[in-house]
């Protein structure tokens, strides 16, 4: 029972926050932007859009996005990311950062053993401090099999880890034309 009802509050607190997302991308905003000065460098990839206060939008196609939305004031776009927007009357404010580590692998995002902090190293099941430690040290990494070399990783343990590993940054979903 408890379970039905915590899955009714977060569908209808996932609904709610649809709802104000149309209505906020409904709002005419003046630019003379145009969306020809856009690139859309990968159709998909998950990222997360907040607007003003609302919850955290989880997103993995930025084509409906760029089709409802003012985009001009949205920096580049990388998996990963997440962008907080502030709409005030007359401008679009935003800041970037990056999701967590725990929700990208929700999302199927493998975490950079070359870029991502010790945190987000750490969400991974079986990376302890100790080893998050050894792999930022003994950076830049060329491929994830050579993490072997280190103590305390074995085929095994590689094996499990490494559909969850890359050694690539984000890749980029969209940027402005330059």
């Amino acid at each position: 029972m408890r379970s039905q009802i915590l899955f009714f509050l977060s569908t209808c607190s996932l609904l709610i926050s649809l709802i104000i997302f149309q209505y906020t991308l409904e709002q005419p905003h003046q630019t003379s932007w145009s969306i020809k000065d856009s690139e859309i460098v990968k159709e998909r990839g998950w990222f997360g859009i907040k607007l003003n206060t609302d919850p955290v939008l989880y997103m993995n196609n930025f084509r409906s996005l760029r089709e409802r939305f003012l985009i001009s004031c949205l920096p580049s776009i990388r998996e990963g990311d997440l962008i907080h927007i502030t709409f005030t009357k007359t401008k679009c404010v935003h800041k970037k950062s990056k999701l967590s580590g725990r929700i990208r692998l929700a999302l199927n995002i493998p975490l950079s053993i070359n870029h991502d902090s010790l945190i987000d190293l750490t969400e991974i099941a079986g990376v302890g401090p100790s080893l998050a430690k050894q792999l930022i040290k003994n950076r830049p990494w060329t491929h994830v099999s050579e993490m072997v070399r280190l103590r305390g990783i074995g085929q095994k343990r590689l094996q499990k880890m490494q559909a969850l590993l890359t050694t690539h940054p984000p890749q980029l979903i969209w940027s402005k034309k330059e």
